[in-house]
């Protein structure tokens, strides 16, 4: 379906809730179920459909994107605390998944994309949302399954959202900076080829970016 199709149905958006500091990272379950970030309380909110907006955790820091794995572990970047981690839906307890790369903190992990076999691709920026300096060249990386981690991009000025597509043999990669989003081949986990530019024809500066089913790719 073309995208000037979904338009003319006119689908009006509707308040799911409000008096959040900065909301991100949106994430659904296998059920349809949102989960999105509050980075500037700490927080993440869940939404059922049909239901009320509830708080699922307060101690998240800084939390960004998110993303949930194949097994169902929601994925959050939690920028401020230079680090990645893993929650179990149901407990709520979470684990860190990494937090540096040859002996530095991340910058601020801000957006990512799980793979098929357990990997993660994610973007290191520094926005200083809570303040904190830039340690770091501004990067994005790929956390293998087995947690070696490796650097699979160096080009952008302000790394920022990362989608990989559905059979998982493309990755596009947002320069909030550029501003331009990037397109990558993806031979083998973690392995990227074939740089080239997708897009620098952006009204503004890209941030988060969505497939939909039809293959529409979306940007915020």
């Amino acid at each position: 379906m073309k995208l000037t199709d979904l338009i003319k149905r006119r689908m009006k958006p509707e308040v799911l809730g409000t008096g959040y500091g900065f909301t991100e990272g949106p994430a659904a379950d296998a059920k349809g179920n949102i989960y999105f970030s509050d980075g500037r309380n700490n927080s993440i909110h869940h939404y059922e459909i049909g239901r009320p907006v509830v708080p699922f955790v307060t101690d998240s820091t800084d939390a960004n994107g998110m993303i949930f794995s194949a097994t169902g572990e929601l994925l959050v970047c939690e920028g401020a605390a230079h680090r990645i981690v893993a929650f179990d839906v149901a407990t709520r307890e979470k684990r860190i998944l990494c937090d540096s790369f040859e002996g530095l903190p991340f910058n601020e992990p801000n957006d990512l994309a799980a793979d098929r076999q357990g990997g993660i691709y994610f973007s290191d920026p520094n926005y200083s949302h809570h303040g904190q300096e830039t340690i770091r060249k501004e990067d994005a990386y790929y956390r293998a399954a087995d947690g070696t981690i490796r650097r699979v991009s160096d080009t952008c000025t302000k790394p920022n959202g990362v989608l990989l597509s559905p059979d998982g043999l493309t990755l596009f990669l947002a320069d909030s900076r550029g501003p331009r989003i990037y397109r990558y081949d993806v031979t083998a986990p973690g392995e990227l080829t074939a740089e080239r530019i997708f897009t620098e024809d952006l009204p503004g500066n890209p941030d988060g970016l969505t497939l939909d089913v039809h293959g529409n790719l979306y940007v915020a």
